[in-house]
């Protein structure tokens, strides 16, 4: 699991579904002025190599780009929102973030 905050309060949780090989993710979105705020999405997650950039797709809409590596300089798009904002990835989240809380949520979404 991994926890990107950004300077006004951005927040996603991003709870990489197992085995790791499927490429799937769940994404929180809070505070990102986007239209899936308080929603979690199932992604499939691109990363292109060596460039320390990673697609997070739903459906045929990349909903979430992040560019970037390590603690250090990461910088998040969010479709829907005019430009990017400057995050960091809370180490601290494990201990504040239950993972299975946002999978259950997830799971209590309605299905089409």
């Amino acid at each position: 699991m991994e926890v990107l905050v950004g300077p006004a309060g951005e927040k996603l949780t991003v709870v990489h579904a197992k085995p790791m090989d499927k490429n799937l993710a769940l994404i929180k979105f809070e505070n990102t002025g986007s239209e899936w705020d308080g929603r979690v999405l199932l992604h499939e997650v691109s990363e292109r190599a060596g460039r320390g950039k990673y697609d997070y797709i739903t459906g045929t809409w990349t909903t979430v780009t992040i560019r970037g590596s390590g603690f250090a300089s990461i910088e998040v798009f969010v479709r829907g929102v005019e430009g990017s904002f400057r995050a960091r990835y809370d180490k601290d989240a494990p201990a504040k973030v239950n993972a299975q809380a946002v999978v259950d949520e997830y799971e209590k979404l309605p299905r089409p």
